[in-house]
């Protein structure tokens, strides 16, 4: 009888042609390392496969299943076929799934919470951005204690260029999530964080935007990344209210400053009076 010791593995038997016979624990022990070095030399042969040198994430506000179904009917009727057997460009990805969209305070969503469990991948209450859910909406010092990580940071923390590409604002709720924390998705400029939030410490939004610096950025909200209002007014009075305006161009005026919101806003300061007389005279002419 021979006995070996060497580890935790034990070889004993009677010596039979000189050699030692092995135990059915050694037997399992030795097939298993085995089974590992071949996988091991699979995997070494194995070619790594090709990483993506660019990651899109395209998001289209609203596009539920009904709203997808209509658009591949109409999509396909447009294209003379009855239309519900029509393919989008997306219905023939490798990969497709279905997502639950809601918020963690109500079942209809909006984009400002839903576009954050993108960016996140953490479901948060509707209004917020990127700040976790036991932050009521609106509520500056406790959203600062639950900011979320979002891929932006992680993209930029290594090294990855990064951008936002939008058909609405930059700083409107869906793009902000690239790159902004806010408890309140309205926040979009300096003139709507409400003084007591600016003190807390919370940012407006364009502020983020152009702290976080994206290598692209494309899209609208101009309104919320110019000068103050007193510098857009001495511009309105130098180039516009001075000049001889028909009636048509002064209701012209005022039709854009009803679409830049600044009829929203306390007009103060010089300039005031001009505007206020414009917007008189195209008011006259309606």
């Amino acid at each position: 009888m021979a006995r070996v010791t060497s580890g935790s593995a034990i070889i004993a038997g009677k010596r039979n042609q000189g050699k030692p016979r092995m135990t059915p624990t050694l037997t399992k022990l030795a097939t298993l390392i085995t089974t590992i070095a071949a996988l091991g030399a699979c995997t070494l042969q194995q070619p790594s496969p090709e990483r993506a040198q660019n990651v899109i994430l395209f998001i289209g506000d609203g596009m539920g299943v009904s709203t997808v179904t209509a658009g591949r009917i109409y999509a396909g009727q447009k294209a003379g076929k009855p239309g519900e057997e029509h393919m989008l460009s997306f219905d023939a990805f490798e990969n497709v799934a279905l997502v639950k969209t809601y918020n963690t305070n109500q079942q209809v969503p909006d984009s400002a919470g839903t576009a954050t469990a993108m960016m996140t991948g953490e479901k948060t209450r509707a209004g917020v951005i990127n700040v976790g859910t036991s932050a009521n909406r609106g509520d500056c010092e406790a959203s600062l204690a639950v900011p979320l990580t979002t891929l932006g940071k992680i993209a930029r923390d290594r090294g990855l260029k990064v951008g936002v590409v939008s058909t609405a604002r930059l700083t409107h709720a869906t793009p902000a999530t690239v790159y902004g924390h806010a408890p309140e998705r309205n926040w979009e400029s300096d003139y709507t964080v409400p003084g007591e939030a600016a003190e807390a410490g919370c940012r407006d939004l364009a502020s983020q935007l152009v702290a976080f610096a994206p290598d692209v950025a494309l899209g609208g909200g101009a309104r919320g990344l110019g000068g103050d209002l007193g510098e857009l007014l001495q511009v309105l009075r130098r180039d516009l209210l001075g000049a001889d305006l028909d009636l048509l161009a002064l209701q012209l005026l005022h039709l854009l400053l009803q679409l830049d919101d600044l009829l929203r806003l306390e007009v103060t300061g010089d300039g005031a009076e001009d505007l206020r007389h414009a917007l008189r005279l195209g008011k006259a002419g309606e």
